[in-house]
């Protein structure tokens, strides 16, 4: 599994030094309310109101105009009224770093960017349901005049609570790009997705998906 402790170490090491930031900027948040269970599970015979708690606060640091990170913490609550097992929670933190290199070669991208996510889920009358997910990163990005390239890659890992078997990884590639033509009269698109999928079960130990 990814460990989240280096990253951590480093971030809390940046917030106390801040004579190496040129700015730093903090932001916090609150949110409550009530929605339908029916816009976000249409595919579930569920009907019934969910309260929900979301709590958010950020800090951001430009250490130099190449360089800035960031860290992320989100707590989310939803409440089912009537259906208790459905209750759940989570808490995700997310730590992203964005370089911005010297230009002057043609294969040196224009950003590069560094993201670590790692999410822990809670459902409140189901303990065998938690799970865990860490989920690390890279990505490139050529932005030209006429054309723009990005490339990704990373690791999803899933931690179940209820059996090592459905304990899964997932390795993927993604590459988004665009061409403009014919002075912006014309804009090709194109992409591609790989992903190969581990999983502890024996019935299904390896997928790739094209």
């Amino acid at each position: 599994m990814l460990k989240p402790a280096c990253i951590i170490a480093s971030s809390l090491f940046l917030l106390a030094c801040p004579a190496l930031a040129q700015k730093t900027t903090l932001n916090t948040s609150w949110e409550s309310g009530k929605i339908s269970s029916s816009e976000i599970l249409e595919e579930e015979d569920i009907s019934s109101d969910i309260t929900y708690y979301k709590t958010r606060f950020g800090i951001n640091q430009e250490l130099n105009r190449q360089l800035n990170w960031s860290l992320n913490n989100t707590l989310y609550r939803k409440d089912y009224d009537g259906q208790h097992s459905l209750c759940n929670d989570y808490n995700q933190a997310l730590f992203g770093i964005n370089y911005l290199p010297d230009k002057g070669y043609c294969l040196i991208p224009q950003e590069l960017r560094l993201r670590y996510k790692n999410k822990e889920k809670r459902y409140e009358h189901l303990p065998e349901e938690r799970y865990s997910q860490n989920n690390l990163e890279l990505e490139a990005i050529y932005d030209k005049k006429d054309w723009r390239l990005a490339l990704s890659g990373g690791m999803n890992d899933f931690d179940y609570q209820r059996s090592n078997e459905d304990d899964e990884t997932q390795s993927y590639f993604n590459m988004d790009a665009k061409k403009i033509l014919f002075d912006e009269r014309l804009t090709l698109y194109g992409l591609a997705r790989i992903k190969n999928i581990q999983r502890s079960s024996v019935s299904d130990k390896n997928q790739d998906i094209w």
